[in-house]
């Protein structure tokens, strides 16, 4: 008489197929939500630049020949001189960097740019 079954091997053989797909999955799921994590975290840095750049174009040009820094959230920032610009502008243009930093998880990162600012606040 014949039984009607699975074997051992068979048994063991589908369960060590059924973790790996769960942990292949889990782990899908934990980069996902890194990686969101990391493209949320850019695009908010990339808000602080754009209001630091602002400001900066408020400031006046003895400030902006000054380092700056400061904290908005998670986000630390500094506005860093780098010179004047070399033109035959009457109000001057002024190079500056803005850097903003953070901690994604327990990386840190970091978002730079650098800007020419025309005229100043007088």
């Amino acid at each position: 008489m014949k039984r009607q079954g699975f074997i051992l091997a068979e048994a063991l053989v589908s369960l060590g197929l059924a973790a790996l797909t769960g942990t292949l999955a889990l782990t899908l799921l934990v980069w996902a939500a890194r990686t969101i994590d990391r493209a949320q975290a850019r695009m908010a840095a990339a808000t602080v630049i754009e209001r630091l750049y602002e400001e900066a174009r408020l400031t006046s040009q003895a400030d902006l020949r000054a380092v700056a820094s400061g904290r908005t959230g998670r986000y630390r920032w500094r506005r860093l001189p780098r010179g004047a610009v070399e033109i035959a502008n009457p109000n001057g243009a002024q190079r500056v960097r803005l850097e903003v930093t953070w901690s994604a998880g327990a990386r840190p990162d970091r978002s730079a740019i650098d800007a020419v600012i025309v005229g100043g606040s007088q």
